[in-house]
C-alpha cells in the first residue's frame, strides 16, 4: 500500500508537504492568492493607516484579506469572552442597554486587551476572576433572575488556580530567597516542615525568606 516505517524527529512535516499532489496544490493556490492581489487595498505611511484601493473594473469588487499571523509577530490581541447556550454572546439587551440595569455593571461580559512585555499583562487567572466577578456574574443576573450559571472553562493552564500558598515544586528555586512562591507549612513525616525562614533567623538576609529546594531537601 505504499507505507514505510520511519522515525519523524519533525512532526511539523509528516504531513507529506513534499508529495507532488500537495505541491501541485499548493502551487494553485498561491496562483490563486496573486491574481486577488491586485485586487486588495495596500497600506502606507509608517503606521500603514492610510489606505489606497486598487483601480477596479465595472466587474471587479474590492477584496479585502483576513491574514492568519503567527503568535508573536505583531501587537497581540486577546478577547475573552462568555457564551449562553440560550443567547449566544453574553451581553445586556438592547433593551437592558437603555434601562437603568446599565448603570452599574458592563455592557457585555466580553474582556480585550494587548498582552505583551511593553503592553497589558498576559492573561492569567486572576484576570478571569476579575471578569467573571466584574463582567460576567452581574450581566447573567441581570438577564437571569432566578437561573443558575452552570460555567465550563478549557483546559487552559490560566484556569487552573492554585493558592498563592500552594506547594507547587515548580514554583520553588533552587536557592533559598528570591523570586519564588511563599508557601505554606506542611507536614512531612509527622513533622511540621516549615516553608520559609523564621524572622528571627540568625543571618538576616533570609529572615521570612522562602526556602529553596536545597535547603529542604538539606533538613531531610
Amino acid at each position: 500500500m505504499g507505507f514505510e516505517f520511519k522515525q519523524f524527529k519533525k512532526g511539523v512535516y509528516i504531513d507529506g508537504y513534499k508529495r507532488p499532489d500537495i505541491i501541485a496544490y499548493r502551487s494553485k493556490f498561491l496562483e490563486q492568492m496573486a491574481s486577488y492581489k491586485k485586487l486588495m487595498p495596500k497600506f502606507e505611511d509608517n503606521n500603514l493607516e492610510i489606505q489606497i484601493n486598487p483601480d477596479l473594473q465595472e466587474n471587479e469588487h474590492l477584496h479585502i484579506l483576513q491574514p492568519l499571523r503567527k503568535k508573536g509577530r505583531g501587537k497581540s490581541i486577546h478577547v475573552n469572552n462568555f457564551l449562553c447556550e440560550t443567547i449566544g454572546r453574553l451581553q445586556l439587551s438592547e433593551e437592558q442597554k437603555l434601562s437603568e440595569v446599565s448603570n452599574n455593571i458592563p455592557h457585555e461580559a466580553k474582556v480585550t486587551m494587548n498582552p505583551g512585555t511593553n503592553n497589558d499583562s498576559w492573561w492569567n487567572i486572576e484576570l478571569l476572576v476579575q471578569q467573571i466577578v466584574n463582567h460576567t456574574i452581574p450581566i447573567f443576573e441581570a438577564t437571569y433572575h432566578k437561573a443558575v450559571a452552570v460555567f465550563a472553562f478549557d483546559n487552559s493552564t490560566s484556569h487552573g488556580a492554585f493558592n498563592s500558598d500552594a506547594l507547587i515544586a515548580n514554583c520553588m528555586n533552587v536557592r533559598s530567597g528570591g523570586k519564588q512562591s511563599k508557601m505554606r507549612n506542611t507536614i512531612f513525616n509527622g513533622n511540621i516542615q516549615y516553608m520559609n525562614f523564621p524572622d528571627n533567623h540568625s543571618k538576616e538576609s533570609l529572615r521570612e525568606k522562602q526556602k529553596g529546594m536545597k535547603q529542604i531537601l538539606h533538613e531531610h
